[in-house]
């Protein structure tokens, strides 16, 4: 990373390699891993968030027989059974991944759609797939 002060104008620049992604229609710089900037807070992706949630506390319905499959509730939440089984794959998520969402630490670059897709039962292989740079465990 090089930067630059000029007493003249009083301009800062700061260069450092990126990568654009689109997200949508947005497009969304992604910088190397291992740089830290500074005023960056960690933001939670609500829709993720909720996602989880619902993914969790359906999963609880049908492990403690409030309900007797996924169908059964889908039908009674009124959405597809296919996004039903979609969602509640969220629960199979390595809980480091898990805790990284709902802290907002996630990568920038992830989106729901890409949890959704479907990610490995592996938790390591998650991890890489996802974007998450945790250490692994032996």
């Amino acid at each position: 990373m090089d930067m630059t002060l000029t007493d003249d104008k009083k301009t800062i620049i700061v260069t450092m390699p990126i990568d654009l992604k689109r997200r949508g229609s947005r497009r969304q710089i992604i910088i190397p891993d291992g740089v830290k900037l500074p005023f960056s807070k960690p933001k939670q992706d609500e829709a993720m968030v909720r996602a989880l949630a619902r993914a969790f506390k359906w999963q609880k319905e049908i492990e403690t027989g409030k309900v007797r499959s996924a169908k059964e509730l889908a039908s009674r939440e009124k959405i597809d059974p296919a996004f039903m089984n979609k969602t509640i794959r969220l629960t199979q998520l390595a809980p480091d991944i898990v805790e990284a969402i709902t802290e907002g630490r996630q990568p920038k670059s992830l989106a729901l759609s890409d949890l959704m897709r479907g990610f490995s039962d592996e938790w390591p292989l998650q991890r890489e797939a996802l974007g998450f740079s945790f250490p692994h465990s032996s």
